[in-house]
C-alpha cells in the first residue's frame, strides 16, 4: 500500500477551496471569472436601469411643474384680468416667471427634505 506525503501548500489550497465552497463562492473557473464578478455585471445592469429610470422621473417632474407654473399664471393673470378689465401679455409672462421659479424652488426644497430624511434613516440604522 502507497501512501502519500502532502505537503502544507496542498493543504491550504484543498482548505481555501472547502472555504469558498462552503461560502457559496468559487474561484476562477475555466471561463475565468469568478461569482463576484458576475454580481457586480448584475448590480451594474441594474444600476444603470435605475439611473435611467431617475434621469426618466427627473424629466417629467421639470415638464409638470413646467406646466404647474404656466396654470397657475394664467390662473393668477386671470384673476388680475378680470379686475383691471385689459389684458397685458408683459405682465402674464411676469407672473408666470415668478411662478416658475417658485415652482422649482418649492421642488427642490421638497427632494432636500426627501434627501434629509434617507440620511436619517440611514444614520440610524447604523
Amino acid at each position: 500500500m502507497k501512501r502519500k506525503y502532502y505537503n502544507n501548500n496542498f493543504i491550504l489550497h484543498v482548505t481555501l477551496h472547502i472555504c469558498l465552497f462552503s461560502l457559496g463562492k468559487r474561484i476562477v473557473g475555466e471561463d475565468g471569472v469568478n461569482d463576484a464578478w458576475h454580481e457586480n455585471q448584475m448590480l451594474s445592469s441594474e444600476l444603470q436601469s435605475l439611473r435611467t429610470r431617475v434621469k426618466a422621473l427627473s424629466e417629467t417632474v421639470e415638464a409638470l411643474t413646467a406646466k404647474n407654473a404656466l396654470l397657475l399664471a394664467e390662473k393668477a393673470a386671470g384673476h388680475w384680468v378680470a379686475t383691471s378689465g385689459k389684458g397685458d401679455d408683459q405682465v402674464t409672462s411676469l407672473i408666470q416667471g415668478y411662478v416658475q421659479e417658485i415652482e422649482e424652488l418649492r421642488a427642490r426644497l421638497l427632494e432636500a427634505e426627501a434627501m434629509y430624511q434617507q440620511l436619517k434613516k440611514r444614520q440610524m440604522q447604523v
